[in-house]
């Protein structure tokens, strides 16, 4: 078919102009995106993940000689790969034992009285606190850094601390991105040409992040003492 001649079929139509495009624009953003560099990135932020974890803290031999490598070729300046590396394997070794402490117990040692026993209602409550971190994906990055801050881990970690907020915040696509500025449309009208940047700021990250539940008792212990002040 030449490219003069005119599309009868409707079927056709739409296939030539719009599922062959919408198909050649994915693949282009594919190769874009997955390049031979940022599948080397990809391959060492998947170390990150609890089954890899368990793999290093199983069998620490089994850690590959090149492990970080790309992404510490991209991110050299912010991490150093020797200590990456050592930092990431002791981080293995005891990453069960912090993840099986998130929670403390209702007691830590046994009672005296041979016959008191927890009430139904302190098993549950205790049961639903233990299952708020498992409902999460444990097999993402995000799950293995909130047993990390849990633990409170930076300041003896700082390379791998330093790591995980850069892994956390790499974006694997540019849906987040798009996404803020069709936000910013939204938000930024020609009825609202005066606002500030400050006021700006803070709808787009209350619009963006609003799958985020607040800590409401935190908000308030920053907010209402300003709101006294003034």
């Amino acid at each position: 078919m030449s490219n003069d001649e005119p599309i009868t079929d409707p079927v056709n139509k739409f296939k030539c102009d719009t599922y062959f495009k919408c198909l050649d624009v994915t693949i282009t953003f594919i190769n874009n995106y997955f390049n031979a560099q940022a599948i080397g990135i990809y391959k060492d932020l998947a170390l990150f993940s609890k089954k890899r974890i368990f793999e290093i803290k199983n069998n620490p031999s089994a850690l590959p000689k090149d492990a970080f490598q790309e992404f510490c070729a991209v991110y050299g300046k912010c991490v150093q790969k020797d200590l990456l590396c050592k930092e990431y394997a002791h981080f293995c070794r005891i990453f069960h034992l912090f993840e099986t402490s998130t929670f403390l117990p209702n007691e830590l040692h046994p009672s005296n009285e041979p016959f008191e026993t927890e009430s139904d209602e302190d098993e549950d409550e205790d049961l639903s606190q233990r299952k708020q971190i498992s409902t999460s994906n444990e097999n993402s990055i995000k799950y293995v850094f909130k047993i990390f801050m849990n633990g409170q881990l930076a300041s003896i970690f700082p390379t791998l601390n330093t790591s995980l907020l850069i892994a956390l915040t790499l974006p694997v696509s540019s849906a987040s991105t798009e996404r803020s500025f069709s936000k910013l449309k939204i938000l930024k009208s020609r009825l609202r040409t005066t606002m500030s940047q400050t006021r700006l700021e803070d709808l787009l990250i209350i619009s963006c992040e609003r799958d985020i539940e607040p800590n409401i008792e935190n908000v308030a212990k920053i907010y209402i003492p300003r709101r006294l002040d003034t």
